[in-house]
């Protein structure tokens, strides 16, 4: 009997044995969800983890509720697989097209991140859905959404300004190597060597010092020629380059330095003697005459001396006339900045042997100043002769005991003699906007019978005169002869001549346009007798 229960207990524990091994074998046969579970409740204290059932959240680390708790609070049912989505779609964006559908055998799947970040592990099996993000993401998208949307278009930003910008911009590594180039740099380069090569050629080769200044640099592309101005700056390990073009730089130097040459050219052909100073009023051109005229020497002129060192120079060779007080005189020269908000500064030197120079200096804006030098002595010399020669005839004139005065051919009055005024009573200081019309009136006012003299002034006078003599009388009892004739340019000469005896004697042969009564004795009063004789 007892043996017979042994048996019975030994089959029992035999049983329960087979039993355990039986369940066992079964577990093991469930292994991945099992284990998935389980790796979801060891990572509860490390990691980024989160455990969805039918799209309801149901587990998270708290790294994971923290990082949801930044897409704000959640729903009345707590948060769900759209909302952690949502929340990582920007730094995940395939994250989407990787869910499974409904129904989709067990799996699992890696999404690549944005910003640097690591993948996205996404597994699911039943109805759980597990997302494990990596640690980078999850410190790095604990920024509000706002913030990193912001940062994002920054990122854009600068992406766009380094494609689309002219500059060329590189980087390059501790061994001179292109780690890094953008748009502008690429198309240069493909210019130089094959298309697409990398890394890319280097364009330039004698790069200034990081932190420098910039150094002009060419770069020569087939038969064009292109010219930039290349900064570089310290990225430890790296150096970061720009270079900006200088063509249109270089175009307006080369134009500057053309146009230069010409003016040089012109003023090496000018008769008149140019000396330009700079702001500093120091001497920095000169033109063949200047140097001619002065002769203060190629040495002196070429070592850049100082205006007043110039000024004391002239001196010392007697090409400056001597003024009382020479120290104010010169600094009137310095003082032509002041000067050239009103005009210039122009001098006449009257220099020995008969010489004679007109100095203007004229200041230009910036405080340059040129100082040109004239020689005017012919000038003065043909004036001076036309002047004296002027004196001379106008003496003659005044010399002459007939009454002179010249009119232009519109009737105004130019000039008279000493005689002419003597006779009319007038000053030759006053011929302004004087008509033959007002010259007539006056000498009817002083000479009786005055018919032809009327007839005259509404006509042409020498066409009137017929080109004869007139003889009237004047009211003091003298007569006198006026003979009216064109001279060149066309101006009307109007002669008067005093007969002997005051009384005007026709020629021979005069036939008179009004004869004296042979009864009267011409006196004071009577008649005046004009006589037009026969051609």
């Amino acid at each position: 009997m007892a043996a017979i229960e042994v048996d019975q207990v030994l089959l029992g524990l035999f049983s329960g044995l087979a039993g355990m091994v039986l369940v066992l074998l079964l577990a093991r046969r469930r292994a991945p969800a099992a284990a998935s579970v389980r790796r979801t409740a060891s990572q509860a204290v490390e990691g980024t983890a989160l455990l969805f059932e039918r799209g309801d959240l149901i587990d998270a680390t708290e790294e994971a509720r923290h990082f949801l708790r930044g897409s704000g609070p959640p729903a009345p049912g707590g948060y769900t697989l759209a909302d952690a989505v949502a929340r990582l779609r920007r730094s995940y964006p395939g994250l989407p097209a990787q869910l499974p559908e409904p129904g989709a055998p067990p799996g699992r799947a890696h999404v690549a991140g944005r910003f640097g970040t690591g993948p996205l592990l996404v597994e699911w099996w039943d109805d759980k859905l597990r997302l494990d993000l990596s640690p980078d993401l999850a410190e790095a998208t604990s920024i509000h959404p706002a913030t990193l949307e912001a940062m994002s278009d920054d990122v854009d930003l600068l992406r766009l300004i380094s494609e689309e910008t002219p500059e060329l911009i590189w980087r390059l590594d501790a061994e001179g190597q292109v780690t890094w180039a953008n748009r502008s740099y690429l198309a240069r380069a493909d210019g130089l060597a094959e298309p697409g090569a990398w890394p890319p050629a280097a364009l330039f080769r004698q790069l200034p010092d990081p932190g420098g200044p910039a150094r002009r640099l060419r770069l020569v592309e087939g038969a064009e020629e292109h010219w930039y101005d290349v900064h570089v700056r310290s990225v430890p390990p790296d150096r970061l380059c720009v270079a900006t073009p200088a063509d249109q730089v270089i175009a307006a130097q080369r134009q500057a330095e053309e146009f230069l040459t010409t003016m040089s050219r012109i003023f090496a052909e000018l008769s008149v003697g140019l000396l330009i100073f700079d702001t500093d009023r120091r001497l920095t051109m000169f033109n063949p005459a200047a140097y001619d005229m002065l002769g203060l020497g190629s040495a002196f002129l070429t070592g850049r001396p100082p205006l007043r060192d110039v000024l004391d120079r002239l001196r010392d060779r007697g090409l400056v006339p001597e003024p009382r007080d020479w120290r104010s005189w010169r600094e009137r020269f310095d003082a032509l900045e002041e000067a050239g908000e009103r005009g210039q500064l122009s001098e006449s030197w009257s220099l020995p042997g008969n010489r004679t120079w007109r100095v203007t200096g004229r200041p230009h804006p910036g405080g340059a100043l040129a100082l040109l030098f004239e020689d005017i002595s012919d000038e003065i010399g043909q004036t001076r002769r036309f002047r004296a020669e002027l004196e001379t005839g106008r003496g003659v004139l005044d010399a002459l005991p007939d009454g002179i005065a010249v009119f232009s051919p519109a009737g105004t009055l130019r000039m008279t003699n000493t005689a002419y005024d003597t006779l009319w009573g007038r000053s030759s200081d006053t011929l302004d906007d004087v008509r033959l019309a007002d010259e007539i009136g006056g000498w009817e006012a002083r000479c009786t019978g005055v018919s032809a003299l009327r007839r005259m002034g509404g006509t042409d006078p020498v066409a009137a005169a017929g080109g004869a003599p007139i003889a009237l009388r004047r009211k003091d009892g003298r007569a006198a002869e006026l003979h009216l004739s064109r001279i060149p340019r066309g101006d009307i000469l109007a002669r008067f001549h005093l007969s002997e005896g005051g009384i005007a004697r026709p020629a021979p042969g005069a036939r008179t346009e009004a004869e004296p009564d042979p009864g009267k004795a011409a006196g004071p009063d009577g008649p005046a007798t004009f006589v037009r004789r026969n051609g």
